[in-house]
């Protein structure tokens, strides 16, 4: 189950979070070799599914070198507007992703903040 803040209308993006192992992320089109990290990250869900933490063609996607080593390999909460797929500048992303992305925390931190724990997902979807 998620947690939804709030709700748009239309068919609006939902501001809600995801539980998840915090992975660096290599997006080269044609990736040949080693991967390359520059700053890309997303969450791995329990069921494999990869959520971008933002848009890769966005400046928000290049995250700091702190958070990066902070989190790499560890469980996080990462909670924003969560989009199924992304187009932007004639891209599309076909991993969902957040745009915005609020926060990224330890579970703890998380339910310190929110007064409740995380709930595990499975996929991006909303239930």
């Amino acid at each position: 189950q998620i947690i939804y803040l709030f709700g748009g209308r239309g068919g609006q993006p939902l501001q809600e979070y995801r539980c998840g192992v915090y992975v660096e992320l290599d997006v080269r089109k044609a990736a040949v070799g080693a991967p390359v990290y520059i700053g890309h990250a997303a969450i791995r869900l329990t069921d494999g599914t990869l959520v971008m933490l933002a848009p890769p063609n966005s400046a928000e996607a290049l995250r700091t070198q702190e958070e990066r080593d902070n989190f790499r390999g560890k469980e996080v909460v990462a909670e924003g507007v969560l989009h199924q797929t992304w187009s932007s500048d004639g891209a599309t992303l076909m991993n969902p992703c957040f745009s915005p992305l609020l926060l990224v925390v330890t579970p703890e931190l998380y339910e310190l903040l929110s007064g409740q724990a995380p709930r595990t997902q499975t996929g991006a979807r909303s239930s």
